[in-house]
């Protein structure tokens, strides 16, 4: 079985965000990690390599930093890693999906897995762009995966009950979390992965004579959420906590 896994980097949750005057983040001196939800996109494939033989590969579109996700995948036991370099293109979920299509096209597959949001921008329309660009069938949110007879059968928790597709291959699947529990890299494997190639290829050849490609999205202003206002815990007797409350809730004050 060839599987095809789609991967990005993020910036690490615990970093403190800067936003420069132009409403732009400031990545110098940031952690970037590779997309939680992906990680279990690539535990997927690695089982399902596991149960059924063939490789893994994985793909990113990204500048030369995303090499360091590529490596961590590959100490998790990916085979082979491509990159994709945008050049000066701004990112957007349908720039970032008209690549991969391009790149998914020349290599075989049998199943392509995603995360099923970043957790940057969080829209979810990667994976579905891609398939929708290759023209094949697409669940999202997957939290549990079977391969039965040359199909997939995909269960997703949504509303506070199960629904279950089944799709033939190929097909592309989005992890969400509770899908699996994601391996942590062994040594031997982060040793072997730093004398691993990674193959680069670059976004204008894959789009040649395919006209230039323009986002779709134009990102106006950038901003920090809103400071949280103050906390008040309230003791002593139900009559006296209510005395107190009573005069924060009155908005004439």
């Amino acid at each position: 079985m060839d599987i095809i896994v789609l991967v990005s980097e993020t910036v690490d949750t615990e970093e403190d965000i800067v936003i420069e005057d132009k409403g732009l983040v400031d990545h110098d001196g940031l952690t970037h990690i590779l997309n939680p939800y992906d990680e279990y996109a690539v535990e997927e494939a690695m089982l399902l390599k596991e149960s059924f033989g063939g490789t893994v590969t994985a793909l990113t579109v990204g500048p030369q930093q995303s090499e360091e996700i590529l490596r961590h995948v590959l100490a998790l036991g990916v085979d082979q890693v491509v990159r994709i370099d945008p050049g000066e293109r701004f990112l957007d979920a349908y720039v970032v999906a008209t690549c991969l299509a391009q790149a998914i096209r020349k290599y075989p597959f049998d199943i392509l897995l995603a995360g099923n949001v970043s957790i940057d921008y969080g829209s979810g329309q990667v994976g579905p762009r891609v398939a929708e660009t290759l023209g094949i069938p697409c669940a999202v949110a997957a939290v549990n995966i079977k391969i039965e007879q040359n199909q997939a059968v995909v269960i997703r928790e949504l509303d506070g009950r199960d629904d279950t597709l089944q799709m033939p291959l190929p097909c592309l699947i989005t992890a969400q979390q509770g899908l699996n529990e994601p391996r942590y890299a062994t040594l031997q494997g982060m040793i072997k992965a730093k004398k691993k190639p990674i193959t680069t290829v670059s976004a204008n050849d894959l789009l040649e004579g395919s006209g230039d490609l323009q986002p779709q999205i134009t990102v106006v202003r950038q901003f920090q959420p809103a400071k949280r206002g103050e906390t008040r815990i309230f003791s002593g007797e139900p009559d006296q906590q209510v005395q107190e409350l009573l005069p924060l809730l009155d908005t004439n004050q």
